[in-house]
């Protein structure tokens, strides 16, 4: 609950902070959107729109950057421990001063695999889902097309049809992105986990004891020990004694 609220909190200053700018960059905009018919943009148009997003996109990449570090750093602890925010926040200060390149260099690994992941299944999602969209609405006009050669009113048709292909389409959006980007964040859930359960001594032993130990097919055993015939002097190097 605490972190909860933390960030209800933190979340509504960002908000804040941020509507002021946000509303001078639409009020600045808005005159341009706003233009009669036939009507040239001003020069500055597009430039004006591609800065606005790109500094959303920095805004929002940056946020859900700073945000995300919050979460793995600060959370475990009061998770596994009921240590309290500010005990969350002076762990991860002294995670950062006595390892700093290996936070920078965890902070620049999980923004490059995270946007190169999220990117890539995004596109693939969208491209699979456009096909099986496109497939759907075929196979929709062809039972269509039957179904009114049988007699079948048009306007029903259109209805049934068109309310079944909206259906599938939300369906493939929700279920088949998540579906898609689950694994894209799991694997940045269990990297941020296996980094801090290095240097957090509780939270690498419940890594430890969660991962079974490997299987072991019925047509290969495992080795048995190794047996070293006993010597009379002194073991010498390289006999395999230790």
């Amino acid at each position: 609950m605490s972190w909860t609220g933390f960030k209800i909190v933190l979340g509504s200053i960002v908000t804040v902070a941020l509507s002021v700018p946000a509303a001078a960059y639409l009020r600045r905009v808005m005159p341009m959107l706003l233009i009669k018919p036939g009507q040239m943009p001003p020069p500055h148009y597009f430039s004006t729109l591609f800065a606005g997003y790109g500094l959303m996109l920095l805004i929002l990449g940056s946020w859900g950057l700073v945000s995300g570090l919050l979460g793995d750093f600060i959370v475990p602890s009061l998770a596994l421990e009921g240590t309290g925010i500010k005990e969350g926040f002076r762990r991860m200060g002294a995670l950062i001063r006595g390892e700093p390149g290996e936070f920078f260099l965890y902070v620049l690994l999980k923004t490059g695999l995270g946007g190169a992941l999220y990117f890539g299944a995004t596109i693939a999602a969208e491209i699979a889902i456009f096909l099986l969209i496109a497939i759907v609405f075929i196979v929709l006009g062809i039972l269509g097309f039957v179904l009114h050669l049988a007699g079948v009113p048009t306007p029903a048709l259109l209805i049934v049809g068109l309310t079944i292909g909206f259906a599938f389409e939300m369906f493939l959006l929700v279920y088949g992105l998540l579906l898609v980007l689950g694994p894209v964040l799991t694997f940045l859930d269990a990297y941020a986990l296996y980094f801090l359960g290095g240097r957090y001594p509780m939270l690498g032993d419940l890594l430890d004891r969660s991962t079974p130990p490997p299987s072991y097919a019925a047509a290969y055993p495992p080795y048995p020990p190794p047996y070293y015939p006993p010597q009379s002097g002194p073991p010498g190097p390289g006999t395999g004694n230790f």
